[in-house]
């Protein structure tokens, strides 16, 4: 009986083990950039970004600076830089 739990435990820590290289590779590394925007608004915001990173870089988000009226943030997916 207790051989038997031990083997089930061990079978787990493998699966666990197996699976962790996945794990790791999913997790998303995130970078903002920082624009000028004069009057920045979220329409005008996500337009800019788009323009400005063009297909370098995932772009996955934008929104005014709070509290800085004038700074519209690009949020980029960064896991895996462009080669040059």
């Amino acid at each position: 009986m207790k051989a038997m739990r031990v083997a089930t435990i061990l079978i787990f820590c493998m699966i666990l083990l197996s699976s962790l290289p996945r794990m790791k590779a999913q997790q998303m590394k995130t970078c903002k950039i920082r624009l000028h925007l004069p009057n920045c608004y979220t329409g005008k915001c996500r337009d800019l970004c788009k323009d400005e990173i063009g297909g370098r870089l995932y772009y996955f988000g934008s929104d005014c600076a709070k509290g800085e009226p004038n700074i519209c943030v690009c949020k980029l997916d960064c896991t895996n830089p462009p080669q040059q």
